[in-house]
């Protein structure tokens, strides 16, 4: 086993060798074992490496250089070698862990890629994120802590999408509805406390086609959530199908085209439903809102309240409601 003690880094180091001493800590298993309570150290950028020892002899003593010095996990150049090409110091540790092609690590070492090689950064990401910490006046040990504690925990958060959400959604019952131009919709129904199936619905690979996923808690709440923006402008009507079916249950007499249907604020008198208007996602609870009340309707209700307002939406009274509505 090859046990570490202490990492060598540069001063203020970037996402990359934040991402590489996260991999290290979740992958180094017996290859590259990385003690929790291993000792960062903060030297100089370039190839000079650590004590002017040689890696070889540095990782001998327990000691391992990540983004610094010439040893195995610095892409850059030195004075004997060129710069390794399309590599980071990312990449090179999670090749030498064999974990360079599992789903999770390849999300990360993407986006380290386009910030390392290619200088991509925006407003409020990790890169920018840890400048401002940087400037703000933490410490590189602070900053550089922080930042391998959100590259964890996007791993992991990858690792359950992969292995726990986008199984689960194949569990999902599909129902079409054919529209009057033809087009179909695919309206999914599934009982699932899993928060990350409206990711893998919303997904190219492993979305299944889904338009519109109507998932049921183990609370009895339902959400229904269309997985795309273009879809908004048929939600209106379709929780004011389920608010009108939710209605008749409890007993309250409101008619099809009363207003209070299709606005953003729930009915009182019945379960709640909110309507999110610029997503279109209609919301009985949600994990802002633990404590709503259940709706008395069952999912495949619900899934059917969602296909009569898709249909009701291409009616002409639904036109003419629309403009009372805009008006």
């Amino acid at each position: 086993m090859n046990q570490f003690s202490k990492v060598v880094t540069h001063r203020r180091p970037h996402p990359d060798e934040a991402a590489a001493i996260a991999l290290l800590r979740e992958y180094g298993g017996d290859q590259l074992n990385l003690s929790r309570d291993a000792q960062i150290v903060f030297i100089d950028a370039g190839y000079q490496n650590y004590q002017d020892k040689d890696p070889e002899e540095l990782e001998a003593q327990g000691i391992l250089q990540v983004g610094v010095g010439s040893g195995r996990f610095n892409e850059h150049a030195t004075d004997t070698a060129a710069r390794t090409e399309n590599e980071t110091c990312a990449t090179l540790v999670a090749t030498a862990l064999g974990v360079a092609n599992r789903p999770e690590v390849v999300y990360v070492l993407n986006w380290i890629r386009a910030n390392d090689l290619k200088g991509r950064s925006s407003m409020m990401d990790l890169a920018h994120s840890m400048r401002t910490k940087y400037q703000d006046g933490q410490s590189d040990q602070k900053v550089l802590e922080w930042a391998i504690e959100e590259i964890v925990t996007h791993l992991r958060a990858q690792r359950r999408f992969h292995t726990s959400a986008v199984p689960e959604l194949r569990r999902a019952k599909i129902r079409v509805v054919k529209l009057p131009s033809g087009r179909k919709l695919r309206i999914a129904t599934i009982r699932s406390d899993n928060d990350q199936l409206l990711s893998v619905a919303r997904s190219a690979k492993h979305g299944r086609g889904i338009s519109i996923l109507v998932i049921e808690r183990s609370s009895g709440n339902i959400q229904v959530l269309p997985t795309r923006q273009d879809l908004a402008a048929l939600m209106p009507h379709v929780v004011g199908r389920i608010r009108l079916a939710e209605a008749k249950l409890a007993g309250l007499a409101i008619e099809p085209l009363d207003p209070r249907l299709f606005q953003e604020a729930a009915i009182s008198g019945m379960p709640k439903w909110h309507f999110q208007v610029e997503t279109g996602m209609c919301l009985n609870g949600s994990l802002t809102a633990t404590g709503v009340e259940p709706t008395k309707l069952t999912l495949k209700e619900v899934a059917q309240s969602v296909e009569n307002g898709i249909l009701f939406s291409f009616r002409p009274e639904a036109a003419f409601l629309q403009r009372i509505l805009a008006a």
